[in-house]
């Protein structure tokens, strides 16, 4: 099963979203306390009786070592972020915090309502769940989705160990967490298709889409571990090769049951060395996109610092983190330009502002 976490929130805001993120993956998770009942639409609750959406209920050990982990990250963390000291509040379930962690961010918190919510920044309690996000999808071995940028850009923070200094782009850092840019095929006309008629489609394009996520498994595995930026090029254009060439493409699948297609784009997160991407190194921005292969772009978020506590080599594919994004601007005949937001600038607002 090709499953993902979406985080950090529970409610589905937009189904067109999820509906596009169905015809990516198998199954979707997402973490529900017990005694919650989501507040959801008719076409969620559709994914939800197919076996499409399922709640994870967390765990004690999810929450004890998600309290050990970010009890001693918080002590830890080479810059603790300026975000956590946020001031207007959101609600944070006492069920997704394990006793151990819950004085500390009863501390941060203003109350306690009767409904067991703390009240918190909402920069306190997305930094919580983003941890408990990480936690929980480490620990069942799958990806982690979302829909917001801004939690994409947070996400590197946490998925590197918080293994950042306040200089975000430090031109000796050896290694540096990157944004790679992957086109995406998609039905035009997803947003008005109805959950039952996503279905269908995700039954005639399984093959298809099974072979674009092995694709892709097997290109994040390479791109994390490659020192070199010839070879990172040459595995990207292979990886579009694949679905491009394959017996089964998402493309020609996708036409037979839709007149017309769009791309959407999928940002991947996750660490590379700064010598892959020397090539920024002269003269340019290093968080300047850069086409790398066909297809596909790679921007800089941040610059590791410390490469002695570089989780790199460790990295699977299991551990990436993706955010969908449908909204597209179309280019000319050299390809499909879009529009993205400056993940590193989310990113350092996120650390120092």
């Amino acid at each position: 099963m090709d499953a993902t976490l979406y985080y950090p929130n529970i409610e589905f805001y937009d189904s067109t979203w999820l509906k596009a993120s169905l015809l990516i993956y198998d199954k979707i998770f997402r973490i529900v306390p017990r005694s919650y009942s989501p507040d959801d639409s008719d076409e969620v609750k559709v994914a939800v009786d197919k076996n499409l959406l399922e709640d994870i209920h967390v765990t004690q050990p999810d929450l004890e070592t998600t309290a050990e982990e970010y009890e001693q990250f918080l002590s830890s963390a080479p810059v603790l972020p300026a975000a956590v000291e946020g001031y207007d509040n959101v609600r944070l379930h006492e069920e997704k915090v394990d006793d151990r962690i819950r004085p500390i961010l009863e501390a941060l918190s203003t109350k306690i309502d009767p409904d067991g919510f703390l009240s918190v920044s909402p920069e306190v309690a997305n930094t919580y769940m983003l941890y408990l996000a990480n936690v929980v999808s480490r620990r069942r071995g799958i990806t982690k989705l979302t829909d917001n940028p801004d939690m994409f850009s947070v996400m590197h923070y946490f998925a590197n160990n918080g293994n950042f200094g306040e200089w975000i782009n430090n031109p000796d850092s050896k290694e540096v967490a990157v944004s790679f840019l992957i086109p995406y095929i998609l039905p035009k006309s997803t947003e008005f298709l109805s959950i039952n008629e996503i279905i269908k489609f995700r039954d005639k394009t399984q093959s298809s889409r099974e072979a674009f996520k092995r694709s892709l498994d097997d290109f994040i595995d390479k791109a994390s571990h490659v020192d070199d930026l010839d070879f990172l090029k040459k595995h990207t254009d292979e990886f579009i090769n694949k679905i491009e060439k394959g017996r089964d493409n998402i493309a020609d699948r996708t036409k037979e049951f839709a007149k017309d297609i769009i791309y959407s784009l999928i940002s991947v997160g996750l660490p590379t060395t700064f010598t892959a991407l020397s090539i920024f190194s002269a003269g340019s921005d290093l968080f300047d996109l850069f086409s790398v292969g066909k297809s596909c772009s790679i921007g800089a978020v941040a610059s590791i610092a410390d490469t002695a506590r570089s989780i790199r080599k460790e990295w699977k594919s299991s551990d990436s983190f993706y955010y969908l994004q449908l909204k597209k601007v179309f280019g000319d005949k050299t390809g499909v330009k879009f529009s993205t937001r400056n993940y590193h600038r989310i990113f350092e607002e996120f650390i120092n502002d």
